[in-house]
């Protein structure tokens, strides 16, 4: 048993011009089942009855196992530009196999370019701002340029809006660190375990 996958448009030029392209994928069997038959017998009822052969080569794929693929496409693409350490291939290879209109980005660095800072991020910081970042420079080494968002990753849900003028709670930064921290452990646990399969490198990314 062996895969056959196509393209309305080339791999190459998809990835390198963004054009959108449909991932045609099929199972090709030389042993076919429905069409098998003793030899010097004719088949005469069954799915395989009056069929041309290529048809009956051809075996349509489940939507869970083209999109399986098609992730594995993407991880291709990251893993072959490691070297380098430009993940501009894989950011292509997103685009091309999700063809929407929403998702357009060539590159690694236009996903910085789609972020719009809010507004309560670039406001002059307060006192109780600056002092905060201030602390955790101090503790961790780490300056913050935009204290706010610091600020930000410290007020709970609960805390009331009218108290915290007008910065939202942590729960759209917890959002993009544990999608970070998912990120790093994956990459973690995929290079220094080679040789595990993909049930155990889940396993261990939920630990």
């Amino acid at each position: 048993m062996r895969l056959q996958i196509g393209f309305m448009s080339t791999f190459g030029p998809c990835l390198s011009q963004g054009t959108s392209s449909i991932l045609q994928l099929r199972m090709i069997s030389d042993f076919i089942r429905r069409d098998w038959y003793q030899s010097g017998l004719k088949l005469m009822m069954g799915k395989g009855f009056n069929q041309p052969e290529q048809k009956l080569r051809e075996h349509p794929l489940g939507d869970k196992t083209i999109a399986d693929i098609a992730e594995a496409i993407i991880g291709a693409a990251l893993i072959s530009c490691m070297d380098t350490n430009n993940r501009d291939m894989a950011v292509r290879a997103v685009t091309a196999l999700v063809c929407s209109l929403d998702h357009d980005v060539l590159e690694w660095s236009g996903y910085y370019r789609m972020y719009k800072k809010p507004q309560y991020q670039v406001v002059s910081p307060s006192a109780i701002h600056r002092e905060l970042a201030e602390k955790f420079e101090r503790k961790h080494g780490y300056h913050f340029s935009y204290p706010a968002l610091l600020y930000s990753a410290f007020i709970h849900p609960s805390y009331p809006s009218a108290w915290s003028k007008g910065i939202p709670c942590y729960q759209r930064l917890e959002f993009l660190g544990d999608a970070l921290l998912d990120m790093a452990s994956i990459n973690f646990l995929f290079h220094r375990h080679p040789d595990k399969d993909p049930q155990w490198l889940t396993e261990h990314k939920v630990w």
